[in-house]
């Protein structure tokens, strides 16, 4: 089976529990991608999260034409969902 290529939009407060759940599917799922509009603090996510390689962008729109995403997790303020998604 083909991994999935996940990104993760938000690194705040939900964030980690999505990206804990596609880390215990390894064979499954791998994160290609963080966006938060704080860049500083997504490099951190990564780092905590052993993310080495992922694309790291504070503009969601980077994502938009990438082939490598299968599976995007909007993880930021309910009032936002719409609007990114």
């Amino acid at each position: 089976m083909r991994q999935l290529g996940v990104a993760i939009i938000g690194t705040g407060n939900i964030a980690p529990s999505h990206v804990e759940g596609y880390l215990a599917f390894p064979d499954r799922c791998r994160i290609v991608a963080l966006c938060d509009i704080f860049e500083d603090k997504a490099k951190a996510f990564a780092a905590r999260f052993g993310l080495a390689g992922c694309l790291i962008t504070a503009d969601y729109k980077e994502l938009l034409d990438r082939d490598d995403i299968d599976l995007v997790s909007v993880c930021l303020p309910p009032s936002l969902h719409a609007e990114v998604s």
